[in-house]
């Protein structure tokens, strides 16, 4: 009766050990398999911001700091009142045909400063009342040079939900 149960015993001991060995082996798998995607996801995911911060970057070096556009907004920092709204208007006018384009290609917002922060002309896409617009944002800052004044253009905006939509390479499989 001895040899039996010190038999089962050691069956037992032994059946949990190789049940230790094999959950430890799998959880380690399942761990690796993880971060491999993961690697894989972040690896996606700061390519597609760099892509957007090459763009953004590209907009305001070929299209926002012309001339021209500099010009305007010098004006509108250097006025007051109604000159300003009508500097605005003319500013407006100028790049509207230019967002409503890249617009299309995920660039949602163009957005002009004051020095001192405050909000000068802002694009974005027109949205329904009800609709918050976006709640989450990357942003780049890039700034433009007006006459020794610097005047800060968040040239781009990317909603992170955008972004996040992508489908992800971690599927479940446990």
């Amino acid at each position: 009766m001895k040899r039996y149960l010190h038999a089962a015993l050691i069956f037992v001991s032994l059946m949990l050990i190789l049940n230790s060995l094999v959950w430890l082996r799998s959880n380690n798998l399942y761990k690796a398999h993880l971060n491999l995607h993961m690697v894989t996801f972040e690896s996606t995911y700061k390519g597609i911001i760099n892509t957007f911060q090459l763009v953004s970057q590209t907009i305001a070096e070929e299209i926002l700091q012309k001339e021209d556009v500099t010009q305007l907004i010098h004006r509108i920092i250097s006025t007051r009142g109604d000159e300003r709204n009508h500097v605005r208007g003319l500013l407006y006018r100028k790049l509207s045909p230019i967002y409503e384009r890249i617009s299309q290609h995920s660039i949602h917002q163009i957005h002009f400063h004051f020095p001192d922060n405050r909000s000068m002309l802002r694009f974005m896409p027109r949205t329904e009342p009800t609709m918050i617009w976006p709640p989450f944002v990357h942003r780049w800052l890039l700034p433009t040079k007006s006459d020794a004044k610097f005047t800060v253009m968040k040239v781009a905006s990317l909603p992170t939900a955008s972004v996040m939509s992508i489908p992800s390479p971690i599927k479940e499989w446990r």
